[in-house]
């Protein structure tokens, strides 16, 4: 049986109760990897995307990014080591360490015009801790939302089925704002 990305679509959409709130749909996805060698060049890229939040890993702290407190990508916690940063609900960029005293950066982009994926939000609970020492402009305890919001990208394959391939973050949520 041939399965297209819209008849499976349709599949899916017949097993969803109208009353659920869920409603799948198709996308595309633009996903572009980078390799830097710098910490200063990880800060422009970070600059240069122009996040609404995320979160920063660094050597000595984890921090909720915030556009309206720049110190959290000073670089005075030490050099970043991974992090997940959301512009709005269609673009991310993802950060790690990549194992050869570089970065990986991947940027993804949603183009509600695609026909690639199906798409769907997922949240989870955010472990956050309070700690003595953070500072209230980077704490996520304090600042970020109580759940990490990721869209997940699920693959459909006519030999192996359906299955999440790619999951993106898009922001925090906070239920009780």
């Amino acid at each position: 049986m041939n399965v297209t990305p819209r008849r499976f679509l349709a599949l899916v959409e017949g097993l969803i109760s109208p009353d659920s709130g869920v409603r799948p749909r198709l996308v595309g996805l633009e996903i572009t990897m980078e390799h830097l060698q710098t910490p200063e060049e990880v800060n422009a890229a970070i600059r240069a995307f122009a996040p609404r939040q995320g979160w920063l890993q660094f050597q000595s702290n984890v921090c909720c990014y915030d556009p309206d407190h720049p110190a959290s990508i000073s670089g005075k916690y030490g050099t970043t080591l991974a992090g997940e940063l959301a512009h709005g609900n269609e673009s991310s960029l993802h950060i790690v360490r990549d194992g050869s005293d570089g970065w990986r950066l991947t940027t993804y982009r949603e183009d509600s015009a695609g026909e690639n994926y199906l798409v769907e939000d997922e949240y989870h609970l955010a472990e956050l801790e309070e700690r003595p020492h953070s500072e209230p402009e980077t704490d996520c305890a304090k600042r970020c939302g109580e759940k990490l919001h990721y869209r997940v990208y699920w693959i459909l394959d006519e030999a192996h089925g359906c299955a999440p391939g790619i999951a993106r973050f898009a922001g925090f949520h906070n239920s009780t704002k």
